[in-house]
């Protein structure tokens, strides 16, 4: 079977690394003339920049269940070879959607975070139904691409003995280095500051406000300031924690940003506190721009992200005396060296690289 026509469905486009990788993915596969199309079942977030060549073509529904009728529909219209999907809510719904408009060609679900852990946010009832949905479905794709090593080992504890395929997201590329010199109009860095930063969307997962407690127990002594970018549903409640603890002048919010990396480029530290990540786009651009990093090892990919180390301090999970501990003794001016292995390491988040493992799988399963 020779792939061409490709549909790849993001169940809602919000400010996130899962939307960033699969608007790369299309617009890599349609420059290696693939007829690809990206759809999407609402757009919940229309701050994504996307290049003028890249459509999202929306279903309009407010839920994933309401717009099963018309993924029936679209994939019997389309008779795309190859459908690619991601998340869970998405991958279970796109699986019963492809038994039920009789779809024979080929699907591929994607897993980018850490599935097991997010499940446990879920009523006991809802996610008894979940897992035994995972365990019976997903054995139907013919592969789930996932983002790192430690998001395969959760959804393993899921379900074993699926064709699986790590692929790192497509961070790097030579546009960043050009973004990352344009101009700051709505912050000034001062000389005599350090900067900490994070970069992330302000959800429950991504637990910022552990982090602005932490920052907290900073020594007062110490001038620093903590940027913030992104936005979500919890930035209010952040706000507020901020402000109860007199945080203001130290935190500072920049909201989303579509060019973070002119900030990351000025930064001293980066903080992650995330609950689970599936592998962490952001920390890769940190590591990219010579940030030192510091980041609770959650589950996920964070510590292949870090090398398990080598490139990063990892605190253990949710040790908050331990982080606290950490930043008091270590907040430096000067960002890493970035060395040959630094630069290896960081070669397999290259777009390149992620577009030539994609293409590789497809024609993989083309042949099956």
């Amino acid at each position: 079977m020779n792939i061409k026509k490709v549909i790849n469905f993001v169940p809602n486009f919000n400010f996130g690394g899962v939307e960033n990788s699969n608007i790369n993915l299309n617009r890599e596969l349609r420059n290696l003339g693939f007829d690809t199309e990206l759809l999407t079942n609402n757009i919940i977030d229309s701050k994504f920049v996307v290049d003028e060549n890249t459509e999202i073509k929306s279903l309009d529904r407010s839920k994933m269940l309401f717009s099963v009728l018309d993924l029936i529909n679209y994939i019997k219209l389309k008779k795309p070879d190859l459908i690619i999907c991601s998340q869970f809510y998405a991958n279970i719904i796109m699986i019963i959607c492809c038994f039920l408009s009789r779809y024979k060609n080929k699907l591929v679900i994607c897993e980018r975070v850490p599935v097991y852990e997010n499940l446990k946010n879920i009523s006991y009832f809802k996610r008894q139904i979940l897992k035994f949905l995972i365990k019976k479905l997903y054995p139907k794709a013919h592969c789930v691409v996932v983002n790192s090593k430690g998001t395969k080992i959760e959804l393993n504890k899921l379900v074993a003995n699926i064709k699986t395929k790590v692929i790192y997201n497509p961070v790097l590329n030579e546009h960043i280095d050009i973004l990352s010199n344009e101009e700051i109009e709505d912050f000034n860095f001062q000389n005599n500051y350090i900067y900490l930063i994070t970069v992330s969307r302000i959800s429950y997962e991504k637990n910022i406000e552990e982090m602005v407690k932490i920052i907290s127990r900073i020594n007062c002594n110490i001038k620093f300031k903590l940027l913030i970018i992104g936005d979500g549903p919890r930035l209010d409640c952040v706000k507020q924690t901020v402000s109860k603890l007199n945080l203001d002048e130290k935190i500072i919010f920049l909201g989303f940003k579509s060019n973070p990396y002119k900030y990351l480029k000025y930064c001293d530290m980066y903080l992650s506190t995330s609950k689970f990540e599936g592998m962490g786009n952001s920390l890769v651009e940190a590591l990219h721009f010579g940030l030192n990093i510091v980041s609770y090892d959650s589950p996920g990919g964070i510590s292949e992200i870090l090398g398990h180390g080598k490139y990063g301090h990892l605190i253990e999970h949710r040790n908050t005396d331990d982080f606290v501990t950490f930043l008091n003794s270590n907040i430096c001016r000067k960002n890493i060296r970035k060395n040959k292995s630094l630069n290896n390491h960081l070669q397999m988040f290259y777009s390149d690289v992620f577009i030539q493992n994609f293409v590789k799988l497809m024609n993989e399963i083309s042949d099956e």
